[in-house]
């Protein structure tokens, strides 16, 4: 990161286009044509999973003793399972939101989020 930093200018942009070096080290190596494309986004198939390998996660969030169940009673996290399941209504997004708060949540009370870092941890290997 620090050489990264340290390059002036003129070598990270041209003429509005960042990442000047890395589009001048895959030339010959990409066609030509994917350096130029602007950037894009990658779509989730989250209603899908949710309905098949993630189904254990949804339908996990309105247990008791679920700590995110303080933050979204256990009446609307059934709801939103159940709409789901059944397809009445695509609620992927929202489950999603829910089920990582569910995991920071645990997460935190286990003390595994209030770790510091070391300094050595940031160092290359």
């Amino acid at each position: 990161m620090e050489f990264a930093v340290g390059l002036p200018g003129r070598l990270k942009r041209r003429d509005r286009a960042g990442k000047r070096i890395l589009r001048e080290g895959i030339k010959g190596l990409v066609p030509d044509c994917v350096p130029e494309h602007p950037k894009r986004g990658f779509a989730v198939s989250l209603g899908k999973w949710f309905r098949g390998d993630l189904s254990h996660r949804r339908d996990t969030l309105a247990s008791p003793g679920r700590r995110v169940c303080a933050c979204v009673g256990p009446e609307s996290a059934l709801r939103l399972i159940r709409d789901h399941r059944i397809g009445r209504r695509d609620h992927s997004q929202l489950l999603w939101r829910v089920v990582v708060l569910d995991l920071g949540l645990t997460s935190f009370a286990r003390g595994e989020l209030a770790q510091p870092l070391r300094a050595t941890s940031l160092q290359p290997a």
